[in-house]
C-alpha cells in the first residue's frame, strides 16, 4: 500500500492491483480523503506510455477501476494514481 499526502494536505491511497500477475484484466482501488482531479497512466518497463485516462474530479472515498491488460505484451508494468498533481506508482505483472 503507498500513502501520499502533498502539502496542502491532499491525502489519498492507492491500494495493490488484484490479481498481480494478471492475464486478462486487473483491478485497481483507491481512497480519496477528499474530491480530486485524478489522472491514471501505464508504463512499460522502459517508460514508454502505454495508456492514459484523464478521470476529471471525483468525490472522497473508495474508488475502483478495472485494467483490461489483455492487449499488453507479457512484461512488467506501473501504473500511476495521479490525484491533484501528487503521484503513487505501483508495479503489476502482466503474463
Amino acid at each position: 500500500t503507498v500513502n501520499v499526502e502533498n502539502i496542502a494536505g491532499e491525502a489519498f491511497e492507492l491500494f495493490p492491483s488484484v490479481p498481480n500477475p494478471a492475464n486478462e484484466s486487473a483491478r485497481l482501488q483507491y481512497r480519496l480523503d477528499q474530491a480530486s482531479d485524478i489522472a491514471f497512466e501505464v508504463r512499460d518497463i522502459t517508460g514508454k506510455l502505454v495508456m492514459a485516462e484523464d478521470r476529471g474530479t471525483e468525490s472522497a472515498g473508495y474508488h475502483a477501476l478495472t485494467l483490461d491488460v489483455s492487449a499488453f505484451e507479457a512484461g512488467v508494468y506501473t501504473f500511476s494514481l495521479n490525484v491533484n498533481g501528487a503521484r503513487a506508482t505501483q508495479r503489476i505483472i502482466v503474463q
